[in-house]
């Protein structure tokens, strides 16, 4: 897909601009999508409109200082990505503010966390709900 293409060369532009200016290792990036893009999963292409795998794995890039580079497989919601970058900014969140879930210590453990399940709604064009 050409739109891959273009945001990895657009993150690309972004990282090597902030290594130039020589604050790469002291600058936290975050780059996330609403939704990824079908290419024929349930006979769909080219278009977001399930409550399915291929439409809710979301890609992310979070680059943090301190963290090792790695994949991170776990199932989290986006509420979770809020979470845990206020938890690795070392930021106070009143106890009930939100419910979404730091993985702060796995990250910087370098181990696997997440959810059991995420359950999951699309309601563009017919009620749907996917577990």
């Amino acid at each position: 897909d050409v739109g891959i293409r273009y945001a990895d060369d657009a993150v690309g532009a972004v990282l090597n601009k902030l290594d130039d200016l020589g604050v790469l290792d002291e600058t936290a990036v975050l780059v996330s999508s609403d939704h990824g893009e079908a290419f024929g999963e349930l006979g769909v292409y080219a278009d977001h409109q399930a409550a399915d795998e291929a439409t809710c794995h979301i890609p992310s890039i979070l680059r943090w200082p301190g963290l090792e580079p790695r994949v991170h497989s776990g199932l989290h919601y986006h509420l979770d990505v809020g979470a845990t970058v206020v938890d690795l900014a070392d930021i106070a969140v009143p106890a009930g503010w939100w419910s979404g879930e730091s993985v702060k210590d796995a990250l910087t453990a370098g181990e696997e966390s997440g959810r059991e399940a995420l359950f999951l709604s699309q309601g563009a064009w017919s009620c749907q709900r996917g577990v």
